[in-house]
């Protein structure tokens, strides 16, 4: 619990840091298919994620938060008849890159830092630090307003490499709402 609070503490130095633009922040929620990994076999699984992000550093890059969940297909199952199904847990920091390849089609990378709560086995119970990437490209339907929906399909990666070595792998539809302060 404590990587947390000191991955929160340095998430809000840099944001204070940096010169962030605040005129617009977004939601996103994904959903998806993906594997886990923490010295096991990979198992495959769904994969889901809320995230926030607010105005852009620089006019470059875009900081997002984002929590993540992915498991075992069987815990969706009804009456799998298991008493016990791996998942990860993990928070992210990335700074995304986004660009409008026409006015409709966009397509945005990322890169940040990771955090995963191993529980692959019922008896593990330990987080680790790390990276993670990211892809996407999508539609953005805002047409001439600053505010309104992006959908996009992506894939992330993403690799503890202190304490645990959980892998994440995961291939998502997401959902963005952007709110615009630009009237």
């Amino acid at each position: 619990m404590n990587l947390i609070k000191r991955f929160i503490f340095l998430f809000i130095l840099l944001l204070s840091q940096t010169g962030i633009s605040q005129d617009f922040f977004d939601l996103s929620v994904t959903a998806g298919s993906g594997t886990i990994s923490s010295n096991s076999p990979y198992i495959t699984g769904f994969t889901s994620s809320l995230s926030a992000g607010m105005g852009k550093a620089y006019n470059v890059i875009t900081p997002r938060v984002s929590f993540y969940y992915s498991g075992d297909f069987n815990m969706i199952i009804p009456e799998a008849g298991r008493k016990y199904y791996p998942f990860i847990k993990a928070f992210a920091v990335k700074g995304i890159y986004a660009v409008n390849v026409t006015g409709d089609i966009y397509y945005e990378q990322g890169l940040g830092l990771y955090i995963a709560n191993d529980r692959i086995y019922s008896n593990v119970n330990e987080w680790g630090a790390g990276f993670i990437v990211s892809i996407l490209g999508g539609a953005d339907f805002r047409g001439s307003s600053y505010s309104g929906f992006r959908v996009g399909v992506g894939g992330e990666y993403g690799l503890t490499v202190y304490n645990r070595y959980v892998k994440y792998f995961g291939l998502f539809i997401q959902a963005q709402y952007i709110f615009s302060y630009n009237f």
